[in-house]
């Protein structure tokens, strides 16, 4: 399974992004072949929109499930319209997250989480 993580860096050693349309970058890891690189997010400091950008870079990149803290409603609605599974995961290691998803650890979301109203968060 192809699966996408919401990171801060570009590094293995990075942890979870809480953060879906404004995170730095996604780990995007081949589950079956135990394979990881990065993808910068495009979206990370546009003025509105990061999380319909983001959704849509993971149609673009074929993803089947996004691990992240929290996706905003309309990256929720895109990435469920692809039917691209989401699941919520703390702070923690990437690796650990993978590791988590295949022991079936790891809450799919349901809803989506709040809008962040751009840079500013809402605010």
């Amino acid at each position: 399974m192809k699966v996408a993580i919401s990171v801060a860096e570009n590094s293995a050693d990075t942890l979870v992004d809480p953060r879906f349309g404004r995170c730095g970058w996604f780990a995007l890891c081949d589950t079956q072949a135990d394979a990881m690189n990065f993808l910068e997010n495009a979206a990370a400091s546009a003025s509105g929109g990061a999380g319909l950008a983001a959704a849509q870079q993971m149609i673009d990149n074929d993803v089947e499930a996004v691990i992240t803290g929290s996706a905003g409603p309309n990256a929720y609605n895109v990435l469920r319209g692809s039917e691209i599974r989401i699941y919520r995961c703390g702070s923690v290691p990437v690796r650990l997250a993978i590791q988590l998803l295949r022991e079936a650890k790891l809450e799919e979301v349901t809803s989506a989480g709040p809008s962040h109203a751009g840079m500013g968060g809402g605010r």
